[in-house]
């Protein structure tokens, strides 16, 4: 049975692709519907390299970040309203901050538990509900990350619509060499505020995006008219060249590309007298677009 192509469809497949709308609808009636699959399909068709998460936003509004004075923790919370003009207000900003700081406190690592966590002589959530009372829209709370290591870093990237948080671990360390860890994991943070890196290292890249990939690049190659016994080996080397771009310890540093990420930040330990020091974890929130790419 033919599955009914909708408008709809056709639309929310352009949004995530930016592929035209006749490939779309082409790509959705080959597929009976199925946006993952027509994604896919597109891609081997060689209309778009991959889908544009990174580009999405559904809402307003700022991240707010707090840190530990000693380098080992960490929060992020992206505070959503409705219009711009709101989310450059002194009070929500000021909102935005507190609620990290109140994140931080409690170690929280979701809505809930930041809800009912006390600000002054309330709670965060009637701290936001008083806040949309003033403001006379929507605000609500819609991503808290708080992250714990021996070194915790946080970059907000103006004007304050993306934010990541950053872990890293190793030993030797002196209040120095936290210090100057912390810097690198922000200059990382700008790093991951750009190119949006969907894994930390290749062993986090989960099997079924690699078999995915796989697959993608197999049926590019047979299309091509390669022979079968050419193809296992090409494509592997494409899936070390998807993590090379996909995983941020393994992408080229932004600021040095004669580097990887990785090893920049283990430069600048070692440099501060820590040894072993590598990236543990990160978290990118992007307004609007609940932290699709992240990896802990």
């Amino acid at each position: 049975m033919t599955a009914t192509i909708t408008a709809k469809m056709v639309s929310e497949l352009r949004a995530q692709t930016g592929a035209g709308m006749s490939d779309c609808k082409k790509a959705l009636e080959e597929t009976q519907g199925s946006i993952e699959d027509a994604i896919k399909h597109l891609r081997e068709k060689g209309v778009l390299k991959a889908a544009k998460r990174a580009d999405r936003t559904a809402a307003e509004g700022l991240v707010g970040n707090a840190n530990a004075t000693d380098f080992r923790s960490g929060s992020i919370v992206e505070l959503n309203c409705e219009t711009d003009f709101v989310a450059r207000n002194e009070a929500f900003v000021k909102l935005a901050e507190d609620l990290a700081k109140a994140a931080l406190a409690a170690k929280a690592n979701s809505i809930e538990s930041l809800n009912a966590t006390k600000m002054g002589d309330a709670t965060a959530e009637v701290a936001v509900q008083d806040m949309l009372s003033k403001m006379g829209e929507k605000i609500e709370v819609s991503s808290v990350f708080t992250m714990e290591g021996d070194v915790v870093s946080a970059y907000i990237h103006p004007p304050g619509k993306i934010g990541v948080l950053l872990s890293a671990k190793g030993e030797n360390w002196s209040d120095a060499s936290r210090a100057a860890v912390a810097n690198a994991l922000r200059e990382v943070g700008m790093h991951v505020a750009a190119y949006a890196p969907r894994f930390l290292n290749e062993k986090s890249v989960d099997p079924k995006t690699l078999a995915s990939e796989k697959e993608i690049a197999a049926n590019i190659l047979r299309g091509q008219g390669k022979p079968e016994e050419m193809i296992s080996k090409i494509v592997e080397g494409k899936m070390r060249s998807f993590c090379a771009e996909n995983c941020l310890t393994l992408q080229a540093f932004a600021k040095n590309e004669s580097m990887t990420v990785a090893a920049y930040v283990a430069s600048e330990g070692k440099a501060a007298g820590a040894t072993n020091v590598e990236i543990t974890g990160f978290q990118r929130v992007q307004v609007g677009a609940k932290a699709a790419e992240s990896s802990n």
